[in-house]
């Protein structure tokens, strides 16, 4: 569905089942929104925003698929490997890869340290932060 069609039902009233992929495509309205609170459906028409101010109604769109690279992949593994063994983030190693064309963001490497650091040692998660990793970044799902 193209975004000027969902802007449409957006104006109408409808609302978007969900932000991530899988459901943003899907549109539902309440009864509450089309026959208003009094349950009498004649001013229906009169909450719809007008049609030339569609384009201000928010739409949501899931993110585009990354690619991810066998850099990323290689990250994305030492990453995992060094929260699983409980060692402390290596430097040298997280840099290499990224000197390999590794991109933490496409890596998804900032979400796996965040997910699996425990206890005190948030090593991982600082030197990934140190070395350009964006704590606000979404993932695939756009979390």
């Amino acid at each position: 569905v193209n975004s000027k069609v969902q802007r449409h039902f957006g104006r109408m009233g409808f609302l978007q089942a969900g932000r991530v992929k899988g459901t943003c495509d899907a549109w539902f309205l309440t009864k509450e929104l089309y026959f208003g609170s009094d349950g009498v459906n004649n001013d229906a028409i009169q909450r719809w925003i007008p049609k030339d101010r569609a384009g201000e109604v928010e739409v949501h769109a899931p993110p585009l698929p990354r690619q991810v690279s066998a850099s990323d992949e290689e990250l994305k593994n030492h990453v995992t490997g060094m929260l699983q063994e409980g060692v402390p983030a290596d430097d040298g190693l997280l840099r290499e890869c990224l000197r390999n064309g590794a991109s933490i963001h496409n890596s998804c490497a900032m979400h796996i340290a965040a997910a699996n650091t425990t206890g005190a040692d948030i090593s991982v998660l600082s030197m990934l932060v140190r070395l350009g990793g964006d704590v606000n970044a979404t993932d695939n799902n756009g979390i």
